[in-house]
C-alpha cells in the first residue's frame, strides 16, 4: 500500500528544503574527504577557516538564488564551496553529493547522519563524546522546478532524504485501497 503526501505547490508558506548531512570522522577522516574533493571537483573554492552558521546560511541562500549548483563542505579548520555541473536542475545537488560519496569514498549515503539545519550539521561534534571531528555537507535550498523536472521530466528517483517540506501537514493518515475498489 503506497503512502503519499499531497502538498499544495501554490501555497506561499510552502518551503522545500534539503536535509543537511554530517559524515562522522570515524567513517571517513575529514582530510580524506578533502583530498577526494580536490580530485573530483578541481573548481572547489576555499571559504576560509572560520565559517560561522550565519555565513554558511548566507552562502547557501546565494547559491540557491543565483542558481549555482553544488554544496558546501566544512571540515575542522576549513570550508569550501564545491561546484556542481551547469544545468537547469538547480536544487538536485544531493545526487551529485551522493554519487561522489558512493564512487569516490565508497560510502553508503544511508550511513550519513541527516539533520534539519546547517546549524545542526556544523555543531554535530559538540558534546559528541568519543566521536572525532567530522565533515558537514551542506546543500542549498531546492527548487520546486528542479524537483518537478526530475520527477516528471526525467522520471528519476530522488536520493534518500532529499527533501523536507515545511510547514508540516496536519497530523493524521488516511488509508485507501489502491486497487480501484470502493
Amino acid at each position: 500500500m503506497p503512502l503519499v503526501m499531497l502538498v499544495e505547490g501554490g501555497d506561499r508558506a510552502l518551503q522545500l528544503l534539503p536535509w543537511q548531512r554530517f559524515l562522522d570522522g570515524r567513517v571517513v577522516a575529514p582530510n580524506d574527504v578533502l583530498r577526494a574533493t580536490e580530485d573530483a571537483f578541481p573548481g572547489r573554492r576555499p571559504l576560509g577557516s572560520g565559517l560561522s552558521v550565519a555565513e554558511a546560511v548566507d552562502l547557501l541562500h546565494q547559491m540557491g538564488h543565483h542558481h549555482r549548483r553544488g554544496f558546501l563542505l566544512v571540515v575542522p579548520g576549513a570550508a569550501y564551496e564545491v561546484p556542481g555541473p551547469a544545468g537547469s536542475d538547480v536544487g538536485a545537488d544531493f545526487d551529485q553529493l551522493h554519487v561522489f560519496l558512493e564512487q569516490r569514498l565508497s560510502i553508503d549515503p544511508h550511513s550519513l547522519e541527516f539533520v534539519r539545519s546547517p546549524r545542526q550539521a556544523l555543531e554535530r561534534d559538540e558534546g559528541s563524546g568519543d566521536r572525532g571531528p567530522g565533515t558537514a555537507l551542506l546543500l542549498p535550498r531546492l527548487t520546486e522546478r528542479g524537483v518537478e523536472e526530475r520527477a516528471f521530466g526525467g522520471g528519476q528517483l530522488m536520493a534518500h532524504k532529499s527533501t523536507m517540506f515545511l510547514p508540516k501537514v496536519a497530523e493524521g493518515v488516511i488509508f485507501a485501497p489502491a486497487d480501484g475498489e470502493d
